[in-house]
């Protein structure tokens, strides 16, 4: 009894070990950042963008091709823009090793766009292939992820951003000192 009990723990811990670290088939990230002039994506695409990719019909199916399917399905598919809509061109992709710092399964890529004022970016990665595509994008001045998907596929980035902290403090700041000076002028009216 006490064998099987153990086979039974043993048994679901693996489960919830391999469960907890499947990546979901329509699920992709990414990180966007600003480096030099370019503009750097990390993308996180879980194992199911190889079932895409083969589903892009090409005259030969080497591996080979398969990166260049890759590429061309990220020009199409990863639109980036400035404010009056100039695209980002794409200058190079790097396979990155998984560094397990991601999601169990995934590949990843560093991409880099040539440009500078990113003001739109448009992701339909995948989501012509799932229903229920979820794209995470995370940018370093901006809290919460943007999330694109089928219905909603681009977002605006606010070029403010980095100043709301900034004037947030700075509109305490003034409140707080009108009430000080309220506060002592009363004082100051009262003691006479």
């Amino acid at each position: 009894m006490l064998i099987s009990k153990n086979c039974l723990l043993v048994f679901m811990n693996m489960f919830l070990f391999f469960a907890g670290h499947a990546h979901d088939a329509d699920k992709a990230y990414f990180k966007i950042h600003k480096e030099a002039d370019n503009v750097v994506v990390f993308a996180e695409f879980p194992w199911s963008i190889r079932k895409v990719l083969d589903n892009i019909k090409t005259e030969n199916s080497t591996d080979q091709n398969l990166q260049i399917r890759l590429l061309n399905y990220i020009k199409k598919n990863i639109i980036l823009e400035n404010n009056e809509g100039d695209r980002f061109p794409i200058v190079n992709i790097e396979f990155l090793k998984n560094r397990n710092e991601g999601h169990h399964s995934t590949v990843n890529y560093k991409i880099f766009f040539k440009g500078d004022r990113l003001f739109k970016v448009t992701n339909t990665i995948m989501c012509d292939y799932f229903k229920n595509q979820q794209n995470y994008h995370e940018l370093s001045n901006v809290s919460h992820p943007k999330i694109t998907n089928a219905e909603n596929t681009y977002f605006i980035i606010n070029q403010n951003n980095s100043n709301i902290g900034f004037k947030y403090y700075l509109s305490i700041i003034l409140v707080l000192f009108i009430i000080i000076s309220i506060f002592l002028r009363r004082k100051l009216f009262f003691r006479q």
